[in-house]
């Protein structure tokens, strides 16, 4: 449950493995990318910006205030935070107007000294981990030591820990072939899941654009950042938003970022399967 995860540069995740009510997620960074133009940058982006293990995050800024400067300012993380940043400045001068709803509510934001921080970019990108590449084996537990430490710590006697203990220790002297997952689940696609999604128009629209501004970047990224993000003293141009097509009724969006599948009730006999939150054509429209 941990979404740092992602800006760690994870490729898949797995849910509510030991759930016995709820359906095994599985989430693919890919599927992510395709569908919510959301890459790893983009989600440091957005960490950064909501808060994280290693940071506040910009006060009172959540993820709709996040995906809403990401989708006025392109590059990469620390590009488009910085700027972001950049036009911030310029748009807390009493001269500055602007008829957008966006520009008006990310204007009233207060950054703090030092965003963006680069050490914290730098923390997601290259953590700090164990460099050796030997292979790891399990070594087998000290009986003693684990008697002496439940002993301090619970007051338990001998007899008492060892009836916890030793049928463990047994377990492992076994020369069993541990299970594989697919022991346990079966695996099963889902490939139209509009009815497990919540209507949020506001979060929609901004997905939409951003996936939009995302994709005509990567074929332009050679070209110069037209988008609120200049890097000369010409003025910040407006946009007007050309009206968008009424979509159809059925078509559904996620209320919540990652929880991309909504959880959802099983109490049949039959094996857990491994949902993939794959949308229908009818929602990639």
């Amino acid at each position: 449950d941990d979404s740092d995860v992602w800006l760690f540069g994870a490729s898949h995740v797995y849910r509510h493995f030991f759930r016995q009510e709820q359906l095994v997620e599985h989430y693919d960074s890919t599927i992510i990318a395709n569908q919510l133009g959301l890459d790893r940058e983009s989600m440091i982006a957005i960490g950064m910006i909501v808060g994280s293990d290693y940071t506040k995050g910009i006060p009172n800024a959540g993820i709709m205030t996040a995906l809403e400067i990401l989708q006025e300012f392109h590059g990469t993380c620390m590009e488009r935070l910085e700027k972001f940043r950049h036009w911030w400045k310029k748009a807390q001068n009493p001269d500055y107007k602007t008829q957008s709803k966006v520009l008006k509510r990310l204007k009233n934001l207060a950054l703090f000294e030092g965003f963006p921080n680069q050490a914290i970019y730098d923390a997601y990108i290259s953590p700090k981990v164990d460099p050796g590449k030997s292979k790891f084996t399990w070594a087998m537990p000290q009986l003693e030591l684990i008697r002496e430490f439940i002993g301090s710590k619970l007051k338990w006697d001998r007899r008492k820990i060892d009836d916890m203990i030793l049928p463990v220790i047994k377990r492992m002297n076994t020369n069993e072939i541990q299970s594989r997952i697919d022991c346990f689940f079966a695996p099963v696609l889902f490939e139209s899941t509009s009815h497990q999604f919540k209507k949020n128009t506001r979060l929609k629209s901004a997905l939409d654009l951003l996936k939009q501004k995302t994709e005509k970047a990567k074929e332009n990224e050679n070209e110069n950042d037209l988008n609120l993000s200049e890097d000369d003293n010409t003025p910040i141009p407006e946009r007007n938003a050309p009206k968008r097509k009424k979509r159809p009724k059925t078509t559904k969006l996620m209320n919540d970022l990652l929880d991309s599948v909504q959880k959802t009730k099983q109490r049949s006999k039959k094996k857990k399967p491994i949902v993939s939150p794959i949308l229908s054509d009818e929602e990639n429209v």
